[in-house]
């Protein structure tokens, strides 16, 4: 990514944007993503390391944010190459083997592996920043 371009997503508090805003297009634009297991505390490999801990937002609250800061494959330390099903702790997280789902801005949902490299990932993630990604692997 270029330095100086909005790393912001499609979903902000009390901002709508127009379709033409979303740089890289609505097909290659990540709306939602998974975060399971709230509100207890999961990490990589499905491993519960607390009950009723985490006091993030709800998939739907304001307070809920998704900023992809990666982290170690255990899910203990950020920043890291891990994208997906690390940690719960407001990052993609599901109980699927090997990646999550996600909802795009055009209404598709669309299954991402967690070996994508994280720096591909985070394109994914961008309103603004022009990227098309071919290949979702």
């Amino acid at each position: 990514m270029h330095v100086g371009i909005n790393r912001s997503g499609i979903l902000q508090v009390n901002q709508t944007w127009s379709v033409p805003e979303i740089a890289g297009g609505t097909s290659n634009t990540i709306l939602l993503s998974e975060d399971a297991g709230r509100p207890d505390d999961w990490r990589g490999g499905g491993v519960k390391a607390a009950t009723g801990t985490r006091t993030d937002g709800g998939w739907a609250d304001h307070d809920n944010e998704f900023v992809v800061h990666g982290f170690t494959a255990d899910g203990s330390t950020s920043p890291g190459p891990c994208h997906a099903n690390c940690t719960n702790g407001n990052e993609v997280y599901s109980f699927h083997s090997g990646g999550a789902n996600h909802v795009f801005g055009d209404g598709s949902a669309r299954y991402i592996r967690a070996s994508m490299d994280i720096r591909q990932f985070v394109k994914l993630v961008t309103r603004s920043g022009n990227e098309v990604i071919a290949n979702l692997d």
